[in-house]
């Protein structure tokens, strides 16, 4: 999952900043693979 944060930089922080990382990772979680995908 590290590989996928990598290109959003700014999303890292953000993930872990926010204390319900769990639910934000679940809702981030696919649309940064899916922004990494294309």
């Amino acid at each position: 999952m590290a590989n996928l944060l990598q290109p959003n930089a700014p999303l890292a922080p953000v993930l872990a900043v926010s204390p319900p990382r769990r639910r934000a990772a679940r809702i981030i979680a696919p649309a940064v693979t899916g922004t990494a995908t294309r």
